[in-house]
């Protein structure tokens, strides 16, 4: 059964929250689709979450990202428009894909992408530990095996927190024609938590009529596609070819 809850960010404003529009049709028939082809899979490779990206909530989308601690993510958000997005597994190796709700009227998409750092970027000091003992190894075999698992996470995160403050990002906007508009930025030493928000990119949905690709990744990592769930998101541009 497909998953159908949804982690809601809410924009930048304080008061009372809007109502939060229904979950997409097309979204849900993706979802179950995805579900469908991976019953009872060990490895949760017919996992899909949903999330609403509300207008304006590039504040809570940094903060969510930054809690995350994960290998690198790319989460696109709008000024100017609400975002429904569909989540797949690691495993599933595919991409994000995100629905347009409320676009603006001119169509010019205000776009940021948050980037959070790959603990895949750079060498850490600590070699990744071997494959776990057997269940029925002595105490002594997996004392040492958490021990160095241990000292891996810590190298992980240190590793992270660094590039954190010095990473350099790249992110990425791929229109139904081939064209690409690619910047990067550099962090500098600016934020001090897991997460960057890119400077802005103008969409023109009208203009670019059909799917968009936007990939984020963190330089030195294995590139967008090297994490397709989480760092490239097809945006369903509601103006149609």
């Amino acid at each position: 059964m497909t998953r159908v809850q949804v982690t809601a960010l809410r924009a930048d404003h304080a008061g009372q929250a809007r109502r939060r529009p229904a979950v997409p049709q097309e979204l849900k028939d993706v979802a179950a689709a995805h579900a469908a082809k991976h019953p009872n899979d060990p490895q949760d490779m017919g996992y899909t979450g949903v999330s609403f990206l509300e207008k304006g909530s590039l504040k809570s989308v940094v903060e969510h990202a930054a809690a995350l601690e994960d290998a690198g993510n790319a989460i696109p958000v709008a000024a100017n428009a609400s975002l429904y997005q569909l989540q797949f597994s690691y495993h599933a190796a595919r991409r994000r894909e995100a629905w347009v709700m409320d676009p603006p009227r001119d169509g010019k998409l205000q776009m940021q992408v948050v980037l959070t750092p790959s603990w895949h970027a750079n060498a850490w000091d600590a070699p990744e530990p071997k494959t776990a003992p057997r269940d029925d190894a002595p105490q002594a075999e997996w004392d040492a095996y958490d021990k160095a698992w241990d000292k891996y996470e810590k190298s992980c995160k240190a590793n992270a927190t660094k590039f954190a403050l010095t990473n350099t990002y790249h992110f990425s906007v791929t229109y139904p024609d081939g064209s690409v508009d690619q910047k990067t930025f550099k962090v500098n030493g600016k934020e001090p938590e897991w997460a960057s928000a890119s400077p802005t990119i103008e969409i023109d949905l009208n203009k670019h009529k059909g799917d968009i690709v936007i990939r984020g990744w963190a330089e030195g990592s294995a590139g967008a596609e090297g994490f397709a769930s989480a760092r490239v998101t097809v945006l369903h541009n509601p103006a149609k070819p």
